[in-house]
């Protein structure tokens, strides 16, 4: 346990990446499709890997202004608070995109992100806590659970990312689900570890400021080990057939991230539907994608208009699906009377 517990640290971006593009799976989804094929091959590793060093390239040599995107909105008594879609991965460019919004951060008096994952990591019993959510507790395995193809295709890309573990066999069908997109993120060319969420957290405890949870850890890992056995079968396979393009897709979205491209963003995050799959598997996606998104902005637009109120001027800090298109947490407080008017950085 104590080896497996060491990982989840590790783990907490894949979590948060999850939460964020889980609802964009289909044709519409930040990961289109790339391949025909049934399941993620040796050829799609090698072709993934060639994507992820062509990109780097790419990427080192793009010379660009920065302006993701920042909100100042404000209620009817003239509260204001700032809104800041964050992207959980990165390079050295988030770096220069936190000394742009530094002095948008000073003006605040709090920093809101989803949960604080910093304190988090420093919380041994919360982590044991939510390895015990995906834990089969009957004796089973993962592989009584999926078909013999679709584990060993999951161990193959596992192993491609360096990640499987015999100890991950006791764990179900969410947690592999999230392992798939760990085994992913580790052959990026972006990494967790420039995680915007984090770097603003630890630049207002630098300031001896307040960092506030808009969710919870525990509330978002018991959303993800909730997820019907059906669903997460389907997002693996799904995960399996777009991992040749993973790469190319999450650098897409940072890039448009970057430049604050908002009807780009707007379109990745949008639900789409899954041509490979039936109708019915594609409302059991699509009513997960509801409960990721939909639902999880109407908690947050009410957290954001009770700090308006209460005069505390915040700096709302979540990831940038949750404020985009329709039923975003900018449309509700529009909705809601609130004026909202972006910041070009």
């Amino acid at each position: 346990m104590t080896g497996t517990v060491s990982r989840l640290a590790a783990l907490l971006a894949a979590l948060f990446i999850l939460l964020s593009f889980s609802a964009c799976r289909g044709e519409q989804g930040a990961v289109p499709s790339a391949t025909t094929g049934e399941a993620f091959s040796g050829a799609e590793q090698e072709s993934a890997h060639e994507s992820a060093q062509t990109t780097t390239g790419e990427t080192a040599s793009l010379e660009e202004e920065f302006s993701p995107l920042l909100w100042r909105v404000k209620d009817k008594n003239g509260h204001e608070m700032l809104l800041f879609g964050t992207i959980h991965v990165g390079d050295e460019r988030s770096l220069a995109v936190l000394e742009q919004v530094r002095p948008f951060l000073e003006e605040c008096a709090a920093l809101a992100v989803e949960f604080d994952v910093t304190e988090y990591e420093q919380d041994l019993q919360a982590q044991i806590k939510t390895l015990a959510r995906f834990v089969y507790t009957d004796g089973t395995t993962i592989r009584d659970h999926i078909s013999e193809k679709l584990y060993e295709n999951m161990v193959k890309l596992l192993n491609y990312g360096g990640i499987y573990n015999p100890a991950y066999e006791s764990y179900n069908t969410a947690f592999w689900l999230n392992l798939a997109t760990q085994a992913l993120i580790n052959r990026c060319t972006l990494s967790s570890d420039y995680m915007m969420d984090r770097l603003l957290i630890e630049k207002m405890k630098e300031q001896g400021k307040e960092v506030r949870s808009v969710e919870s850890a525990d509330m978002q890992m018991e959303l993800l080990a909730g997820a019907s056995e059906e669903y997460n079968v389907l997002a693996m396979t799904q995960t399996l057939r777009q991992a040749k393009n993973y790469n190319a897709s999450l650098s897409m979205m940072y890039e448009a991230w970057l430049s604050g491209n908002e009807e780009i963003l707007a379109a990745a995050v949008a639900p789409g539907e899954d041509p490979s799959f039936t109708k019915e598997e594609n409302e059991i996606l699509l009513d997960f994608a509801k409960k990721m998104t939909t639902e999880r902005n109407i908690g947050m637009a009410e957290k954001a208009e009770a700090w308006l109120k209460n005069g505390d001027k915040v700096f709302f800090a979540v990831g940038t699906a949750h404020f985009v298109g329709e039923g975003g947490v900018i449309d509700l407080l529009q909705k809601k009377g609130c004026t909202v008017d972006r910041i070009k950085l």
